[in-house]
């Protein structure tokens, strides 16, 4: 019920006993230790929660064991020759503020990791607004625990800098992460990572208002942390957002492949499940 029981180690290593394969069994044993009883959830992931994940989830409920890797509903953006959301969600709309005299959007064909892919190209002041139908959650008014991932490449930043995304749907603030002049991913003064320009990467952004932690990766890989947030804070979303805005120009035109938008706040573990910029798995 979400209480930390013991730990054992185990001497036996990697593909050991107690390594998985494709089929398990539950409930059994070859000798008869076992009984009969009642089962109303069963979850399995493929990564070690940590104990304070465990403790949250607590005991037994009707409803079972909430979902979490694959979560509550959330929203998807593929830009296949559309602005349409791939999965659950409104379609994004366009707008534009200086350099930029038109908001401009285009769509190709690109390669990415390898593969066949169909980007958005948007002009440098060009961004994308999202209204959302994602509830509230971490106790505030607004979505304070989520992840945000984005399959990006940004040729070049004329201003040295790329806003990422912006909470001020009317664009009168600066963004909430941006990649600096040093190609480093965060906010604050805090950067770190390699966004290098003319590649394909893929970027998460995981907000826990509750934990008061925001986290960059790049690829997979952690790059930074701040702390200190507070629940329905900066860094809270509202029922809309931008994409690529910022106030006064700290932006930079881009292609983007997929970003999704997740109402939870995902794992370092789950994270590093993702680190190549091709498709995003539910």
């Amino acid at each position: 019920d979400g209480a930390l029981v013991g730990t054992q180690d185990l001497s036996v290593g990697v593909d050991g006993r107690w390594s998985m394969y494709p089929t398990a069994l539950l409930f059994t044993d070859e000798d008869n230790e076992t009984r009969a009883g009642w089962v109303n959830s069963i979850q399995i992931h493929n990564l070690a929660l940590p104990d304070g994940y465990i403790a949250a989830l607590g005991g037994a409920t009707a409803n079972g064991i909430p979902l979490t890797t694959n979560g509550p509903a959330y929203e998807q953006y593929d830009f296949n020759g559309n602005l349409n959301s791939s999965v659950g969600g409104n379609p994004l709309t366009v707008g534009f503020a200086a350099p930029a005299v038109s908001a401009g959007v285009t769509y190709s064909n690109v390669t990415i990791a390898g593969g066949a892919a169909q980007a958005a190209a948007f002009t440098r002041g060009t961004f994308f607004s999202l209204v959302h139908g994602l509830e509230a959650n971490g106790g505030g008014s607004g979505l304070n625990q989520y992840t945000l991932l984005f399959d990006v490449m940004f040729p070049s930043r004329p201003s040295g800098w790329a806003a990422l995304y912006q909470n001020t749907t009317a664009n009168s603030d600066d963004a909430e992460c941006f990649i600096n002049p040093s190609q480093g991913i965060g906010i604050s003064g805090n950067y770190a990572g390699t966004v290098a320009d003319g590649t394909w990467n893929r970027l998460a952004i995981v907000v826990d208002n509750v934990a008061g932690t925001f986290t960059t990766y790049v690829n997979g890989a952690p790059a930074q942390q701040n702390t200190g947030l507070t629940l329905d804070g900066r860094w809270a979303i509202g029922p809309s957002l931008l994409f690529f805005a910022d106030n006064d120009q700290e932006n930079a035109a881009g292609l983007v492949n997929s970003l999704q938008l997740r109402p939870t706040a995902m794992l370092p573990a789950e994270v590093a499940h993702l680190p190549l910029p091709v498709v995003f798995p539910a």
